[in-house]
């Protein structure tokens, strides 16, 4: 009989998953801003605009393959019945918590 998964091992793997897909759309903004730079017909704001999303993208890739890493190590962590095993601790990532400027 197979193994299951935990659901936290699950949700580990879709949010590395999420976070690989959000890098190749990253990937995909810089080809397309590459293509365009020079083209007289592309309007003056689209550089910024390109370059914020680039720069979004690029920060939610990095901080959901953090998230997907503390996941897979707490569900590692676990014990076979899903207790957490007593001096386990697994930390939550760098600015967990931090508030976004308004």
């Amino acid at each position: 009989m197979p193994t299951r998964r935990s659901p936290v091992a699950d949700a580990a793997a879709l949010l590395l998953s999420d976070a690989e897909a959000v890098d190749r759309a990253t990937a995909r903004l810089r080809v397309l801003m590459r293509r365009l730079q020079d083209a007289p017909e592309t309007p003056p704001w689209f550089a910024a605009i390109i370059d914020a999303h680039i720069t979004a993208g690029t920060i939610a890739a990095a901080d959901l393959a953090r998230a997907a890493s503390c996941l897979q190590a707490l569900s590692e962590s676990r014990a076979p019945d899903g207790a957490e095993p007593k001096g386990t601790t697994v930390l939550p990532p760098p600015g967990h918590g931090r508030r976004l400027p308004e």
